[in-house]
């Protein structure tokens, strides 16, 4: 079986107040309504399906983790007990002042690996890139969910800031926007930034191999593999398709790929990107 690492996933509890966006009214989103994720996803539960599929280690991402500052510890805690998830990504102010000190609080968990950021983010303001400059001087990523009328945007950054590590998620929203490619185009020629194949029911819930194989083809051909990584998504893309066939549709969209661009989509790029040590 192949070897994979998930790049992408969440954990959460329904009514537990560590995630009010399951707790209130259910509101409209742009993939769908958030009732449909009001139910538990715990480790235990994402770690059968992980394996199942032949991952070996997986990237915890927030999604409104509440209190932040707490986040970093408590799922360190549920890692050293269930041995998943080998990196963790948080939610930091990189404007607040403090952002320094929050960086360095969460630096502390044996798993930390960075933050992520939803737009709209403040990407040309200077306290914005103090912190930034801050949770790059700690090894952090900054992991970025944006719009393709914000590609540019991120380009701009990521040109003026070549020592930060900075991985697009979700195929950069890839929706048919004409500034999808000029976009991704711009961010190829930044070393510093990788793409994740993640997120393909968000902006089409009837997704399929055929519909992804496309958007892989052209991110391929501008960042190759090396810069490529697979995530599921979990478990907000299982609204739209269960564990096993989101990776089936994925492995479908890369069959014809040679086994070394296969090898560094599903496993290596995200080692190398979060630093994740040998696991069995």
């Amino acid at each position: 079986m192949t070897r994979r690492i998930d790049a992408h996933h969440h954990l959460w509890t329904a009514g537990s107040d560590r995630h009010p966006m399951l707790d209130g009214p259910p509101v409209e989103r742009f993939w769908g309504n958030s009732a449909e994720l009001v139910r538990d996803y715990p480790v235990d539960i994402f770690a059968a399906q992980a394996r199942a599929t032949g991952v070996v280690a997986s990237v915890y991402v927030e999604a409104g983790f509440a209190p932040a500052d707490e986040e970093a510890r408590v799922v360190q805690a549920i890692a050293k007990t269930h041995g998943f998830p080998h990196a963790i990504l948080t939610r930091i102010d990189l404007a607040d002042p403090d952002a320094g000190a929050r960086i360095a609080a969460d630096a502390a968990c044996a798993n930390w690996r960075g933050i992520r950021v939803t737009a709209p983010a403040p990407f040309d303001d200077p306290q914005w890139r103090r912190g930034l400059a801050a949770l790059s001087a700690a090894g952090g990523v900054a992991d970025l969910m944006v719009w393709p009328g914000q590609l540019d945007a991120v380009a701009a950054l990521a040109r003026a800031m070549p020592d930060a590590a900075i991985v697009i998620e979700h195929l950069g929203m890839a929706d048919g926007d004409p500034l999808w490619a000029a976009g991704m185009a711009a961010l190829a020629d930044c070393g510093n930034v990788s793409v994740k194949l993640s997120g393909a029911g968000l902006v089409r819930r009837d997704w399929s191999a055929d519909t992804v194989r496309p958007v892989i083809a052209r991110l391929l051909a501008l960042f190759g593999a090396e810069r490529l990584m697979w995530g599921s998504n979990a478990p907000v893309d299982l609204v739209m398709a269960d564990y096993p066939t989101i990776v089936a549709r994925f492995d479908d969209a890369l069959a014809d790929r040679s086994a070394a661009e296969r090898r560094a989509i599903w496993h290596d790029t995200a080692e190398r990107v979060y630093r994740i040590g040998a696991v069995a």
